[in-house]
């Protein structure tokens, strides 16, 4: 006799449903979010295009230059040859035949070698009162255009530096647990922060590492910058307890008793990743404090004039511990 009942286990539900059951559902995003998606893929592709533009516009203009100075050497050749012949000639002839030199040469010029300069043309060009027989000026300018067009030639590219290649002066560790207590719009702005921090320290002669600690929940944010996996940046899912020892590690707060007077290359700085706004005034001081780890201010007054309660964004307090590392 056959059962009634359904077989409802999972092993006899096909496959690809089993799959679809088991899937949680995309999440649906407002009218507001699908916009502000759109308008984010479309800055990232104005801007993708702007900077291929930038790049023709600029190589079109190397090549019309280099060839505004072939030009220009063709002309001096042209004169200078034009004043050796004069020279050679006899002294009783040389008044007739420089003045039909003179003429021959500039109804050559400007028949096969005509260049329209253009008045802003701030670089070599060869005014009319430049005589045939200034054989002294004719090779200083054409020295000068010599040096200009090997200038192109010679294409210096700034070598990217290695990360065996750096000389750390020292650690900073940016505290990044606070951003569950922030707003998207507080988030992206630190991203900004954070954007500039990698810039400063790409430029430094004497970078300083630079760590994110607890980092997992802004990698979303920071994965929307183009190019951010190349940063040199440490990326640390762990807290800074668990990537650094406890005795090596200052926390940066400007609500500490202690006022930073010198820069120890040994110690690792922590600066609180927050966007304050004074919603979360005392908030990594008090974490420090719970924590046992040592503390300090900066000491703001020998950089900045402050009237109000000293409170940084996170790049204006990475650059002055940059600059407090440089001067020792």
């Amino acid at each position: 006799m056959m059962s009634d009942t359904l077989d409802t286990s999972p092993a006899s539900i096909p496959e690809d449903k089993r799959d679809k059951a088991n899937s949680t559902p995309e999440p649906v995003l407002s009218k507001k979010a699908r916009k502000r998606m759109m308008k984010q893929e479309y800055m990232k592709t104005i801007s993708k295009d702007r900077k291929v533009m930038a790049r023709a516009r600029q190589k079109e203009n190397k090549k019309s230059r280099k060839h505004q100075l072939m030009i220009h050497l063709q002309q001096l050749d042209h004169q200078l040859k034009i004043l050796d012949d004069n020279n050679s000639d006899t002294p009783s002839s040389s008044s007739s035949s420089s003045s039909a030199a003179s003429s021959s040469s500039s109804s050559s010029l400007s028949s096969d070698h005509h260049l329209d300069i253009s008045p802003d043309d701030k670089h070599i060009s060869l005014p009319p009162s430049v005589l045939l027989q200034d054989r002294s000026v004719l090779l200083d300018m054409k020295k000068k255009i010599e040096q200009e067009f090997e200038a192109f030639r010679i294409v210096k590219k700034r070598k990217k530096r290695q990360e065996g290649d750096l000389a750390y002066a020292g650690t900073i560790a940016i505290d990044m647990q606070f951003t569950d207590q922030m707003t998207e719009k507080e988030i992206n702005s630190l991203v900004s922060q954070v954007q500039y921090i990698y810039a400063v320290n790409r430029r430094a002669a004497q970078p300083l590492k630079v760590h994110l600690t607890q980092v997992k929940s802004l990698l979303p944010s920071l994965e929307k910058v183009d190019g951010f996996r190349s940063w040199n940046l440490q990326l640390d899912d762990a807290s800074y307890l668990d990537v650094f020892p406890r005795d090596r590690l200052v926390y940066l707060s400007s609500d500490s008793p202690h006022v930073m007077e010198s820069f120890d290359a040994s110690k690792v700085y922590i600066i609180g990743g927050i966007v304050d706004r004074n919603r979360l005034k005392g908030i990594s001081y008090d974490k420090a404090v719970s924590q046992g780890i040592a503390t300090a201010q900066l000491p703001i007054g020998a950089y900045l004039k402050m009237a109000t309660r000293k409170i940084l964004a996170v790049n204006h307090v990475y650059e002055i511990m940059l600059r407090i590392s440089e001067n020792g």
